[in-house]
């Protein structure tokens, strides 16, 4: 019993000073921003950067938490210093499929970045949501009898799945791109990267609106 009290004491001991030791260790590291290629930033302690990932100690959203986190050069575009120096982990290289130069990619990652964060898929939302109360209603409807008259069937089941190819997001148009400016060539990749993370919102709110529609109208034809 002695024994075990002792190794259990030791083991706490031994936690309590790696846990002061990192956060002593943590005052030494940089203060950077990471821009990684799904257009979040993280704030982040630096420890180590090498050629295939990074090392350190990643902020948690509004809470003085440090969680240690290794980030892969897949995940991260660059990261920035306090001073605005930027550190570049991507790389051009036509032979793995990366072709956006630099500035292109920044661009790319800003346009991700703000469709996440500030734009809303309201109408696809209301729309599938339409979709879904429709073919709901539909799918119960029974002669003579009109709707919620008869149980739904598997196409009540697949209306989440038939408002996603329907409600599809429009690709951003460009003409003559072969004569674009420096500056118009950089728009266009800040708007593909807009419409990538548009997409991916319109999808998500395309499949979750419908769903919602078809659910009211079982719980309706339940009830």
């Amino acid at each position: 019993f002695m024994y075990t009290n002792s190794t259990l004491f030791l083991v706490f001991l031994f936690l309590i000073t790696l846990r002061i030791n990192g956060q002593e260790a943590q005052e030494e590291y940089q203060n950077v921003i990471l821009n990684l290629m799904s257009g979040d930033t993280v704030i982040y302690k630096l420890s180590e950067n090498n050629s295939s990932h990074i090392t350190g100690f990643k902020k948690k959203t509004n809470k003085d938490i440090w969680k240690f986190k290794i980030f892969s050069e897949d995940e991260v575009a660059f990261y920035t210093y306090s001073n605005g120096e930027k550190n570049w982990m991507y790389q051009t290289n036509l032979k793995i499929g990366q072709f956006l130069k630099r500035d292109e990619m920044e661009q790319y990652i800003l346009g991700k970045r703000d469709a996440k964060f500030n734009y809303k898929p309201i109408k696809y939302f209301v729309g599938s949501l339409f979709f879904g109360l429709v073919v709901g209603g539909i799918d119960t409807y029974k002669k003579n009898e009109g709707i919620l008259s008869k149980s739904n069937s598997v196409l009540s089941l697949s209306v989440p799945l038939i408002s996603s190819t329907l409600f599809i997001t429009k690709k951003n148009k460009f003409n003559n791109r072969l004569n674009m400016n420096e500056k118009q060539n950089l728009e266009y990749h800040y708007s593909n990267g807009f419409n990538a993370s548009k997409k991916t919102k319109n999808n998500v709110a395309s499949f979750t609106g419908s769903l919602f529609g078809v659910l009211v109208v079982i719980l309706l034809n339940n009830y």
